[in-house]
């Protein structure tokens, strides 16, 4: 993934750090609970938090960086977004005023916040919630080395100012599924019947509208640029596990056709192991076997032609961990199926990779001349081609 500011939803972070635009909280100030526009509410607050530390030097104490490893807390600058600093972002109250605390869990957005109150050792173990990049769905519950140990999933039905830091209001969800932290190395999860939270609200599958090609991803809700439309989980497993020597080329191509190069994927900074995959084999191919995640339900198509409508990048899911997720490359319609480009090499890559693409590139020349012969006028180019072809005839 490309080093891109955090906050990506729904300005860039350099357009409002420019901006005259503030959504602060008051610092010594309780409001009453607002219950509409909870996600935009927060949004604008989140961009104006930064905002305000970028312009007045006083406020910089709300924000601090924590780094993961030496359990030290340091200031904030804005030269943050010049580095590659992997500190935590950490939005707290000031002056001992509130002991509400925001923490990103990653560098990117995507990776969802860490939400709760700011306790003695909180770093170590405590009661938080985690939140999905949506900001109204959550997993609230045990966390230990800042990482969810179990929980269930709540909705985040209101927020309100508190002392210069947003609280939030939440109601469980389903409160008889009690989410764990899942082992999926070299196994399949424990919860494999159940829907990722932020998942199942945002895609489904059913027959993809691809001929021949089965069942494909559809997004359940309009997913914005930028936004996760699918987790891809499965199993962290190494090639050796599924592809084998003596395998025909179509057993390759089955045994092959659901899995990624997760290690080499992920950033150098998460000290991935760059021989991992994540795979979904038989029998959990099919949604009544798993379908915890379905980013592998995405059917190809190529993004050189500006066909795929989302992205493969790395991100951190609460409860399978380091992960690959399908990021929107564009606005996604309610009920439009979801794409993304494999990226095969054209080499390696199964014959129906090569014919797609052999189809495509040709569908894109013919639409390129039509578009050439409606700029250069329809009888004037059509004599211009019979004369280049004649020309190409007597030359050769």
């Amino acid at each position: 993934m490309n080093n891109v500011p955090l906050l990506i939803i729904p300005v860039s972070l350099a357009a409002l750090l420019q901006s005259k635009i503030t959504f602060g909280c008051g610092e010594s100030k309780v409001d009453q609970w607002n219950r509409k526009n909870i996600r935009q509410r927060l949004e604008n607050w989140l961009y104006s938090t930064f905002n305000i530390a970028a312009k007045e030097s006083t406020r910089k104490n709300l924000i601090a960086l924590f780094d993961p490893e030496s359990k030290e807390i340091a200031p904030y600058s804005t030269d943050y977004w010049n580095t590659k600093d992997t500190r935590l972002l950490t939005i707290q109250g000031t002056e001992r005023k509130s002991d509400l605390m925001w923490q990103f869990t990653g560098r990117e957005f995507i990776d969802g916040i860490l939400y709760g109150r700011n306790q003695k050792n909180w770093f170590e173990e405590g009661n938080f919630t985690f939140i999905y990049p949506d900001l109204r769905t959550g997993l609230k519950g045990f966390f230990k080395q800042r990482n969810f140990i179990s929980g269930t999933e709540v909705l985040i039905t209101g927020e309100r100012c508190r002392n210069g830091v947003k609280e939030l209001e939440m109601k469980a969800k389903y409160p008889n599924i009690v989410w764990k932290k899942e082992d999926i190395f070299m196994k399949i999860g424990k919860f494999r019947k159940h829907r990722d939270p932020y998942e199942r609200k945002t895609v489904y599958v059913r027959e993809s509208r691809i001929p021949g090609s089965g069942e494909g991803l559809f997004a359940r809700r309009n997913i914005l640029k930028d936004e996760i439309a699918a987790y891809f989980g499965g199993v962290k497993t190494y090639r050796d596990r599924f592809v084998f020597d003596n395998m025909t080329t179509e057993e390759y191509e089955d045994a092959a056709s659901m899995f990624f190069n997760l290690g080499r994927n992920l950033p150098a900074s998460w000290k991935p192991d760059l021989d991992i995959k994540i795979d979904v084999p038989h029998p959990y191919r099919s949604i009544t076997q798993y379908r915890t995640t379905l980013g592998h339900k995405a059917n190809h198509k190529f993004s050189e032609f500006d066909d795929a409508n989302t992205s493969f990048e790395p991100v951190k899911h609460p409860f399978l961990g380091d992960l690959i997720c399908l990021l929107a490359l564009r606005n996604i319609q309610k009920g439009e199926e979801i794409y993304v480009d494999y990226f095969y090499k054209l080499a390696n890559a199964p014959d129906w990779f090569r014919k797609m693409y052999e189809e495509r590139k040709i569908e894109e020349e013919i639409k390129n001349m039509r578009k050439k012969k409606k700029i250069h006028g329809g009888k004037k180019f059509g004599e211009e081609m019979k004369k280049n072809k004649k020309k190409k005839k007597g030359n050769s």
